[in-house]
């Protein structure tokens, strides 16, 4: 009976099911939208001509217009937010840092569908001599799970309102983890659990008054809003960065004589980073925010 409804009705199944199809996929888009980007704001980082910015196969390139830099930063997006909205971070960074910094894309936005996209760009670039991976927020997860599997070609991760949630305390990396006081949308449990999964010496930062989506130029997330503005939080990120890329020189050259300690790396970052814009904090000050 079935197959004599079905022998009747087959044209009339098709249509119905490729209405369907297209029913689901329209949903399955719509909850994919990408966040909005300031594009201004991208704009006047590719209009600062101590800056060059780029495009590649595998995202966009911010670096220093003089210089070859030999240290690279590999950066991947939040969940749904377009690369392009890092380019003002990025800027930031290369200015503070010296060092170029990579903005990979993502499918769909989505970094935990390419864990491994920084690969393309380390391969690529033989130039460079230390590399460190990172990203915000889901970006940040993945990045940790990419440096799990590839910690003896990498040098650190830097993971923005961002935590790691697989174990990569057993390695030689140098973790810096930067959460915004008014970060309305990352999980601080996880980010204090995170300490376990991370080096003893890993370096866990707060940026006073900085909400989550101020690390990049999106909007429409439900976060805190920021007692900071935008460029400012960026700025004081890139700051952050660059006092902690300082620190890890320093103690390279020290570690013959000592090795490091957590309460080193905190202290040493305390103090290269000013009060006025982040303080270094333990894992249990992150979770009673």
């Amino acid at each position: 009976m079935i197959r004599t409804w079905f022998v009747r009705n087959r044209e009339r199944f098709v249509v119905w099911l490729v209405a369907l199809l297209v029913v689901l996929a329209s949903v399955g888009l719509y909850f994919v939208q990408p966040y909005p980007v300031d594009e201004r704001a991208i704009e006047g980082v590719s209009d600062d001509l101590a800056l060059t910015v780029s495009e590649t196969d595998s995202g966009l390139v911010v670096r220093p217009a003089d210089g070859d830099p030999t240290t690279g930063l590999v950066l991947s997006p939040g969940a749904l937010v377009p690369n392009d909205a890092y380019v003002p971070l990025a800027g930031d960074i290369a200015t503070e840092t010296g060092l170029t910094v990579y903005l990979v894309d993502a499918p769909l936005q989505l970094a935990i569908l390419d864990v491994d996209a920084a690969s393309a760009v380390v391969d690529a670039h033989p130039e460079v001599d230390h590399w460190y991976v990172g990203g915000h927020s889901l970006g940040g997860a993945m990045a940790c799970r990419y440096a799990d599997a590839n910690a003896d070609r990498l040098a650190g991760v830097v993971l923005l309102g961002a935590y790691c949630e697989v174990d990569v305390s057993d390695t030689d990396l140098d973790v810096l983890t930067v959460v915004g006081t008014r970060d309305g949308i990352v999980n601080r449990e996880a980010v204090a659990t995170s300490r376990d999964l991370v080096p003893a010496d890993a370096t866990f930062v707060e940026v006073e008054g900085m909400n989550h989506t101020q690390v990049g130029v999106y909007s429409g997330q439900d976060d805190t809003p920021g007692t900071i503005s935008g460029p400012e939080a960026r700025e004081r990120v890139a700051s952050t960065v660059a006092s902690w890329l300082d620190s890890q020189t320093a103690e390279s050259v020290g570690s013959r004589q000592s090795p490091r300690t957590a309460s080193t790396r905190t202290a040493n970052t305390s103090a290269a980073v000013p009060s006025s814009a982040s303080s270094a904090v333990t894992p249990a000050a992150v979770a009673d925010q």
